[in-house]
């Protein structure tokens, strides 16, 4: 992959990271409007399957998986795919709740249902992980090392079991 390739991508993870940041600063901020409120639940619901998406074609334009080392990549990156799953899983359930308690009751505040609060904070808590993760992630695939034959790889294929 071309630095200038690399780059753009590099910008593009980042970009959806700070949106997501964004939407979940927005999700506080506009919380009176229920169908902004579904807007912004739409687009960072969109954006975390769009980052997956993003994650899954970074790995695949590694010569690692073009190579057919699949397993290499799996074992180094199986946490920031489960981590994305589970963020993306937690918002959509916070997003469904908070949504479906609203509709009901209008002025309900879902602050004083204790598991919606816990629900909150499990998703803003699976974020932060998810920011650490996809980040790290997203600098590692630029590594040099999973773009071309070398020494490095070929020590990595003889370690594996056959």
């Amino acid at each position: 992959m071309a630095t200038g390739a690399k780059d753009l991508l590099i910008a593009l993870q980042l970009g959806m990271i700070f949106a997501d940041l964004i939407f979940n600063l927005a999700d506080v901020l506009l919380y009176a409007d229920n169908m902004i409120l579904l807007m912004i639940y739409i687009l960072q619901g969109t954006n975390l399957v769009l980052c997956i998406i993003v994650l899954v074609i970074s790995f695949s334009s590694t010569f690692v998986f073009q190579a057919g080392l699949i397993s290499l990549l799996l074992k180094e990156f199986s946490p920031t795919l489960l981590v994305s799953v589970l963020y993306l899983i937690a918002s959509i359930a916070l997003h469904v709740f908070t949504l479906g308690a609203r509709w009901r009751a209008p002025d309900y505040i879902p602050w004083t249902s204790e598991w919606l609060t816990g629900l909150y904070t499990l998703q803003r808590i699976m974020a932060i992980i998810f920011y650490a993760y996809y980040k790290r992630t997203a600098f590692l695939l630029t590594d040099p090392r999973l773009h071309s034959d070398n020494k490095w790889l070929r020590n990595q294929i003889r370690m594996q079991p056959h």
